[in-house]
């Protein structure tokens, strides 16, 4: 009786150094264990990091969006200007911006880009440094991340 305790407290009857698991068994223990998902290009994981307008405060989007619309001129040369970099540059400029209570942008910077540009990217900072929007519903300011995309073409 001693000895079958013994042998059950040890973790089983089989000596050390037994064989492996058998074919079947080492096939389950495969097939359990999760495939690796594929890396995405670095292109691609950039570009799917960057979000799409973010509106944190007392302004709309669409107040955003028609702000913004009034400077189409000056948007559209920035992003001439990438188009004009040899190789010609596409990706996403992602601006995050601060809008005080009576509409006037107090801040832009760069958040992210997938340009890598500086002059291109400075170039949408001053055009939306220049913008004017509705005062604040609520709150003394806004944060608005914005996405200025450059696409081949």
């Amino acid at each position: 009786m001693f000895s079958l305790l013994l042998m059950l407290a040890c973790g089983g009857g089989e000596p050390e150094g037994s064989e492996p698991p058998s074919a079947p068994e080492a096939e389950v223990a495969e097939a359990a264990a999760p495939s690796p998902e594929p890396t995405p290009e670095p292109a691609q994981a950039a570009e799917a990091s960057l979000p799409d307008l973010a509106v944190i405060g007392g302004i709309s989007s669409e107040d955003i969006a028609e702000g913004l619309q009034s400077h189409q001129a000056a948007i559209d040369a920035c992003t001439a200007m990438a188009k004009s970099r040899t190789p010609p540059l596409a990706g996403t400029v992602l601006l995050k911006f601060s809008i005080d209570k009576q509409g006037k942008v107090s801040k832009s910077k760069t958040h992210r880009s997938t340009l890598s540009d500086e002059g291109v990217e400075k170039c949408f900072n001053d055009v939306v440094l220049g913008a004017t929007f509705p005062a604040l519903s609520t709150g003394n300011v806004a944060i608005v991340h914005y996405p200025f995309v450059v696409s081949q073409g």
